[in-house]
């Protein structure tokens, strides 16, 4: 294939951010309606929701009010598996617009300690939190991935009805890093690059709220895969060799996911047009494994 053809790959692809193999192990679909409180989630090894009384379900989704004088509120659940090295795990959420009229309005959701609290402060959950905030009706979601409110990133396809996650896995054996995700419609990292984070007070997952009605939150999630390594990506087919025979699977990979381990070429979590631009570079120079 030539450069001018491997170039039209790069620009049609969609950026993908598959967890293969990945096992639900915490689901609420708030199909139920009343405090969040003391309720438990749809799908779950254990544990029951703390939640401040502003917290509420209608029976399709988490509907949210607060006071002017405490809307940092917070509604969580224990971490209900521990985080082992060999797994990544993604925490996900739908977000809607909700009843503000303030379209900067944000619920934080993610990882946080045992009790998450926020003061409006920078740090957010003392710096503990691993989490994002899709604003209520902006093209938007703040990235708190280091523990304090940090700069929006851009999202196309805006915020409401789409769903977002804070993934978390290793660069090496217990060295942690998270992003962010968006997994549907489009199915993306969105943020870059990894973060590193420290576990150490991570016990809990759940919502912060940042605003009098912050937007809803339905389809709460997290799932675990396992960390699968390829000894050479970009080898599509292991034969040894990054070379025209492996464009077909590659390409699939992009389009479609599939057994992709050996097309995430900076052996990160999720293919992203970094991955297609050094496999575009390794195989332009017909580049042998190792």
């Amino acid at each position: 294939m030539t450069k001018k053809s491997m170039c039209g790959v790069v620009v049609l692809v969609s950026i993908i951010a598959t967890s293969a193999h990945a096992a639900i192990i915490l689901h609420d679909n708030f199909n139920r309606s009343g405090p969040l409180h003391g309720t438990t989630p749809t799908i779950t090894p254990g544990g029951a929701w703390t939640a401040h009384s502003g917290f509420a379900t209608d029976g399709t989704r988490v509907n949210a009010a607060f006071s002017l004088f405490g809307f940092t509120e917070a509604a969580y659940l224990p971490l209900p598996v521990p985080i082992t090295s060999g797994n990544v795990y993604t925490l996900s959420a739908t977000t809607y617009r909700g009843l503000s009229t303030d379209n900067t309005a944000i619920m934080i959701f993610g990882f946080f300690d045992a009790t998450p609290s926020w003061n409006a402060s920078a740090a957010v959950d003392e710096g503990h939190a691993i989490a994002i905030a899709p604003r209520n009706n902006q093209h938007g979601v703040n990235n708190i991935l280091t523990g304090f409110i940090g700069t929006d990133i851009f999202v196309a396809d805006g915020t409401n009805g789409v769903t977002f996650g804070v993934r978390l896995y290793e660069t090496t054996p217990n060295n942690w890093v998270a992003v962010a995700v968006e997994l549907a419609p489009t199915n993306q990292v969105i943020s870059s690059p990894p973060t590193p984070i420290s576990l150490a007070n991570i016990h809990s997952i759940g919502m912060i709220s940042g605003s009098l009605l912050p937007p809803f939150i339905d389809n709460f999630t997290l799932d675990v895969s396992p960390a699968i390594s390829c000894s050479c990506p970009g080898d599509m087919n292991a034969d040894g060799f990054i070379d025209g025979r492996d464009i077909q699977q590659f390409t699939q990979c992009i389009f479609s996911g599939g057994s992709c381990i050996c097309a995430e070429m900076d052996e990160t979590p999720g293919l992203t047009l970094a991955d297609v631009a050094a496999f575009v570079e390794d195989l332009l120079s017909a580049t042998a494994c190792p």
